[in-house]
């Protein structure tokens, strides 16, 4: 599968749910994914979230991603049990911003949109937040500030 433009609002549809699967069609471009049989109320839900910029997950690979995690980060000292506000405390106020709009799912694009900034500052923003906090991506940033 070839890597999707960041204009277009795709949701990737399998007959069944893996994250393996999920992790590749998000990391080429897709906004969303669901398994062909998903009730009509979880397309229209994805299709609503994905226009507003965000990211799809269905529920199911939510809760297992956020046990995965869990446990990933419990074996990391330094992002587990590190103090999460003084890791916070080392943003800037930009980088924050940028922090929070990003664990919300809200797209580079759409995070530049609203404060005002390029694209590529709001990526340079997300890699020094990255750094910062101990993160490797999205997934681990909205753990990691909830």
């Amino acid at each position: 599968m070839s890597t999707l433009t960041n204009t277009h609002n795709i949701i990737a549809v399998n007959d069944s749910l893996s994250i393996p699967q999920m992790q590749q069609v998000l990391e080429q471009g897709a906004k969303g994914y669901l398994a062909i049989n998903s009730p009509a109320e979880q397309y229209h839900a994805a299709a609503n979230a994905v226009t507003l910029g965000a990211l799809w997950i269905p529920p199911a690979l939510v809760l297992h991603l956020s046990k995965v995690l869990t446990q990933t980060f419990s074996q990391q000292p330094d992002t587990a049990s590190g103090n999460a506000k003084g890791s916070l405390k080392s943003l800037t106020e930009r980088e924050r911003q940028v922090a929070e709009l990003a664990a919300k799912g809200v797209s580079n694009k759409h995070i530049g949109q609203h404060l005002h900034i390029a694209e590529r500052t709001v990526k340079q923003h997300l890699t020094n937040v990255f750094a910062k906090l101990g993160v490797k991506d999205r997934l681990q940033l909205v753990l990691f500030l909830r």
